[in-house]
């Protein structure tokens, strides 16, 4: 029989989130107000940082004042008219998805990745509002966009 030796002792696990970092670090408040308020992101988000790569600047402080818009205490109680939402998202689409641009295929790759991802921005409640919006923004661009959560045959 083979003796087995010890194994070293493991390193703690890593968070798989920003949240759970933050959170082990008592540093919480500075993603929400309220435990019953969604996650926001911190200014210099892993997601923020990718489309600044992207985007250009003013298009990008663009979308930064709308997502504002989004995060807003109004629209996420509901007190926000639908229509200020709307517009919101559909300009969020508008920065993400122009109706025109110059990608090459890995930038074009990026583009669709952040358009999927970027409900994880949004509160649970605008998620369909903005599959909606930016199905309408793909229909209606001279772009060919291959983004397969928003494209149904």
């Amino acid at each position: 029989a083979k003796r087995r030796e010890p194994r070293e002792p493991r390193e703690p696990r890593r968070a798989a989130t920003p949240q759970a970092t933050s959170a082990k670090s008592g540093g919480l408040e500075s993603y929400t107000k309220s435990p019953f308020q969604p996650v926001r992101p911190v200014k210099d988000s892993e997601w923020l940082q990718s489309a600044a790569t992207l985007l250009p600047q003013m298009v990008m402080m663009d979308l930064k004042k709308q997502l504002e818009v989004l995060w807003s205490a109004d629209a996420v109680d509901g007190d926000g008219s639908s229509k200020t939402l709307e517009e919101a998202l559909r300009e969020c689409a508008l920065c993400l998805l122009p109706a025109m641009n110059f990608d090459n295929p890995q930038e074009a790759r990026r583009r669709e990745l952040l358009t999927q991802s970027f409900p994880t921005l949004l509160p649970k409640s605008l998620r369909n509002l903005w599959r909606e919006e930016v199905t309408e923004v793909i229909k209606a661009s001279a772009m060919k966009y291959n983004i397969a959560a928003f494209i149904r045959n």
